[in-house]
């Protein structure tokens, strides 16, 4: 089994002996995502239980849920700072003897497979999402974005041995941008919860108010439908307590305004930021999750309220509809039909356990951690002794950096 480690790249000592005792005994496999994850995460779940590889995660912080964690300071966004950052992606496969690169998060998936040609790692990316870039077709800023995103993709094809997608659609868009020959690198894995964290039966509820409690779990920017739910919370508070929880955002500082007024006004409860397990709490103790988002991969929050036994409003976008059960879906930014939805589930308690229950039971049966794991074993085995699909450029950039140094 891998010893456990910890570390920071930052540190000059990084890792000259980061591992004791004798070498693992399966290929050593390197994960990078740009955000601190929560202990229900698959990711985790897989370095935890993969029984094909012996994992490492590399994140911006440590996790209290796994030990096998190296610290490197890459976040959402593309500061300078951060793209220097990515350049130490090479360091820690080479210093970890890693086989396997997996790449999350748009910043390591654009850039990572470049950078991994300097080892003799295979990889790995996952398309955890489009963003609104796909979604939002007029924007001049987005249509660019879309452009430069699509060509960076096309060369990472190539380089990259496995592709994996959160949701199907996501896979259309981006398969049918590809040469034919690359499209069988392209595989549909899903996301997944560990469900061990949730309850095998609808828990009681510790109510504090006689009126249905509404709960919003997402960070404060203006594609995760906040003013939808500030609009929302203004019309029906008579009815309902609304709630919202997610950390703010420094680039919308007037949606925090925004926010902040509507918890003074009293029309909802702001609780800002909260752990894994704080949320998982109020989940248990809502009656509905609504998630008024415009754009999104496959949502971590839809997953763990589904496994919390909670109805769900979503729009009908792509990640929503690979999660939820077929006829829970509002039509695609329709809000009116969003209120609507609302309205029947705070007057129906019969409703909302039926469609929390289908809820439940579609998450459960596909998106468990453990099913998730299975996947990623297989898709990793069943490539150990396959040749390496990127090698034809790895051999060219191999013999142009020996060339120059002669």
């Amino acid at each position: 089994m891998c010893t456990r480690l910890r570390c920071d790249v930052s540190d000059e000592k990084f890792p000259t002996q980061q591992v004791t005792g004798p070498p693992p005994r399966r290929p050593v496999y390197v994960a990078f995502a740009n955000a601190t994850l929560p202990d229900t995460d698959y990711r985790i779940a897989f370095i935890n239980q993969s029984k094909t590889v012996e994992g490492l995660l590399v994140l911006p912080e440590g996790s209290s849920a796994s030990d096998r964690v190296i610290r490197l300071d890459v976040r959402a966004g593309l500061s300078f700072a951060t793209f220097l950052k990515l350049f130490q992606v090479p360091s820690v496969l080479k210093r970890t003897n890693a086989q396997w690169a997996h790449f999350f998060a748009t910043q390591y998936s654009l850039f990572g497979p470049t950078l991994s040609l300097l080892t003799p790692a295979r990889v790995l990316v996952t398309v955890t999402g489009l963003g609104r870039s796909f979604s939002s077709s007029r924007r001049l800023k987005s249509r660019i974005l879309r452009w430069a995103y699509l060509r960076a993709f096309h060369l990472n094809a190539h380089i990259a041995d496995v592709i994996l997608f959160q949701n199907p659609a996501d896979m259309q868009t981006l398969v049918d941008a590809l040469p034919r020959h690359l499209h069988p690198k392209c595989q549909l894995i899903g996301s997944g919860v560990d469900t061990n964290f949730f309850p095998e039966s609808r828990p009681a509820r510790r109510r504090q108010s006689t009126k249905v409690d509404l709960l919003m779990v997402a960070r404060l920017l203006p594609d995760k439908g906040v003013d939808d739910f500030l609009r929302l919370a203004r019309g029906l508070s008579e009815e309902a307590v609304f709630t919202l929880v997610g950390p703010a955002s420094r680039s919308h500082e007037d949606l925090l305004q925004k926010v902040l007024r509507a918890d003074r006004d009293g029309h909802i409860r702001y609780l800002g930021e909260k752990t894994s397990s704080e949320v998982r709490t109020l989940y248990r103790d809502s009656d509905v999750v609504l998630f008024p988002s415009r754009s999104e991969g496959l949502p971590r929050v839809l997953l763990e309220a589904a496994l919390s036994f909670k109805p769900i409003v979503a729009y009908d976008i792509p990640g929503c509809a690979a999660v939820l059960p077929t006829g829970h879906l509002v039509p695609r930014f329709d809000a009116e039909a969003f209120e609507e939805r609302v309205v029947q589930l705070v007057r129906s308690r019969g409703l909302r356990e039926r469609v929390g229950d289908e809820a439940r039971h579609k998450v459960r049966l596909e998106f468990a951690a453990d099913a998730y794991v299975k996947r990623l074993d297989a898709i990793l085995a069943s490539s150990v002794n396959a040749s390496r699909s990127g090698q034809p450029m790895r051999s060219k950039f191999h013999s142009l950096m020996k060339g120059k140094q002669e």
